[in-house]
């Protein structure tokens, strides 16, 4: 497909230079199998592309632009690593999912690894040689969170990110990076889970695994579905 793109690109701006050319020329000698259909003919559809292209339509990267968001309280749920403090600091509703807010604190003095090794800080991956299939492959100094719905499914960063390397869909629930900022001994990131939770027989759980700061930790939220269903009726559409 690109080669044939850029072959009709390439006879479109010869066409435009013979425009130009206020000199007459001879019209060029036609050879077989060179005329502009057949160079501008798009090739056989590519299914995986197909795929692909659908799945980058299906993805969802953050909150709706059209709505207002309101804010669940809850005591943040802390996590200690080695080096380092991983929390689940806020969360906001919106219509149809929540933007989630986990803060990262190395200690100035230890010798963790630094938000600023990475460019898309703990939970990003820059340059991966061999896209992990599973998430025994992926790298340790990776932070990984999750919410455990009180249904019981569970929506994890390490799933989107294996999806994403993988050209798929993420299964929902999902839960995604998106927006992060940070320096030497802090990292903000905001991320966005999609549906929201379904009423269930256990409590929101809230889980980190950063293998680097040997944290694998799971522990309950102080926040009932009915909160976040109370809030998702209150969140602000401007323009309904």
């Amino acid at each position: 497909m690109r080669r044939a793109s850029l072959i009709a690109a390439m006879v479109l701006v010869a066409a435009a230079c013979e425009a130009e050319d206020p000199e007459p020329e001879a019209p060029p000698v036609e050879e077989p199998g060179t005329d502009d259909t057949d160079a501008a003919e798009p090739a056989p559809d590519d299914p995986a592309a197909e795929d692909r292209a659908e799945s980058a339509e299906i993805e969802i990267l953050g909150p709706p632009s059209d709505e207002i968001g309101i804010p669940v309280t809850f005591d943040p749920v802390v996590f200690e690593g080695e080096d380092a403090v991983v929390a689940l600091a806020g969360m906001s509703v919106y219509g149809e999912g929540m933007e989630v807010h986990v803060a990262v604190r190395w200690d100035p003095e230890g010798e963790g690894h630094s938000p600023q090794a990475e460019p898309g800080g703990p939970l990003g991956v820059i340059d991966i040689e061999d896209p992990p299939a599973s998430e025994e492959e992926l790298p340790d100094e990776l932070l990984r969170v999750e919410l455990v719905h009180p249904d019981g499914s569970v929506a994890s960063t390490g799933d989107a990110l294996l999806a994403l390397t993988a050209e798929q869909a993420p299964q929902e629930p999902v839960l995604e990076t998106y927006s992060g900022m940070g320096d030497e001994t802090s990292w903000d990131e905001q991320l966005w889970t999609y549906p929201l939770p379904e009423p269930g027989d256990a409590s929101l759980q809230f889980g980190v695994r950063w293998p680097e700061q040997g944290i694998d930790e799971r522990s309950a939220v102080d926040l009932d579905v009915e909160d976040i269903e109370a809030a998702r009726d209150r969140v602000i559409t401007p323009w309904p």
